[in-house]
Order: structure tokens, then sequence, then C-alpha cells
């Protein structure tokens, strides 16, 4: 009898070890408006094959959208991992398209009129006028672009002021009215 016992302890311990060393842990993941709109852009390019992504990412990206609950979604650690790999390759992708366009946009039009990015600043000002502060700080950077370029920007240098600008202060929204 004394060795049943040990024998039924010993394989319970066991179980536990195992179950214990090989269960799936799920963590909580956060998931932003701005991740979701950047998953369902990533799934948009996989279904107009524009982006190449195994079956297994783009599952994990539609459940990632599907099932997220309050800017959260339950994931495994690998599954986590798999995610966090599939949004930096798609942004890789992505930011690999976007310089593409303004290389070969640099080569037909070398240059574009300040005014372009100045109507842009001065109506972000104007819209700031309550905050005394900012719309100094916009004036101060107006002149600073008037005094570097003149009347005109290079598309590579606008390209370069724009990433900038977008490191700094999250992702700009450069589509005009009618196309919201």
């Amino acid at each position: 009898m004394t060795w049943l016992i040990l024998i039924v302890c010993c394989g319970i311990i066991g179980y536990l070890i195992y179950s214990k060393s090989t269960r799936r842990v799920i963590s909580r993941v956060p998931i932003t408006d701005k991740h979701r709109k950047l998953i369902i852009g990533l799934i948009d390019k996989c279904n107009s094959n524009e982006l190449n992504l195994s079956s297994q990412q783009q599952q994990l990206l539609d459940y990632a959208v599907r099932n997220s609950t309050d800017n959260e979604v339950y994931l495994t650690e690998k599954q986590r991992t798999l995610l966090l790999h599939t949004i930096e390759a798609g942004l890789a992708g992505i930011e690999d398209e976007r310089q593409e366009m303004i290389n070969q946009a640099a080569k037909v039009v070398e240059k574009v009129p300040l005014t372009v990015l100045l109507e842009k600043i001065e109506q972000d000002r104007d819209e700031h006028l309550d905050d005394a502060e900012y719309v100094v700080e916009m004036d101060r950077q107006i002149s600073e672009l008037k005094e570097k370029y003149g009347t005109h920007i290079g598309v590579d240098e606008l390209y370069k002021l724009y990433r900038d600008y977008e490191e700094e202060h999250g992702n700009i929204d450069t589509r005009g009215e009618n196309e919201r």
C-alpha cells in the first residue's frame, strides 16, 4: 500500500511539474485604436496580395482585431511575440514603400513651393490662437523654414521634416477634408 501511495504521489508531482512548465501563459496585450488601424491595414494588404504573410500571421492579426475588448487582447507569449514581429515587419514594408514613392517623386519634381508646408503650419497655428506660446513657436518655425529653404523645398527634405515630426508627435493626417 505504501508503494502505491508513493507511486501516485510521484505521478501527481510529475504531472504538476510537467503541466506547469508547458502551460500556455496568457497575458493581456494592449491594442490601441492606432494599433487596430495598423492591423486592419496589414490585413487589407494581405487580402490584396500587397503583403505576403503566413496564414498563421494573418490569422493572428484577424484574431487580435476581432477579439480585442477594452483595448486588450489575451495572447500567449508566443502569439504576442509573433504579433509584434508581424507588425514590425508590416511597418518596415510600409516605410520602404513610402521611401520608394518619395524617391520617385523627387525624380519627377525636385522641389515644391514652401507654401504647401507653410499653409498647413499656419492653419494649425490659427486653430490654436488661444495658446500664445504655441503661436509664438509656430511663427518661429515658419521664419526658420523661410530662412532655410527660401521659396521652395526639396521633396526629400520635406519628407525628412515629416518623418522627424511624425517620430516626435505621432502620425500626421495629410488627407484633405474631402478624403476623410
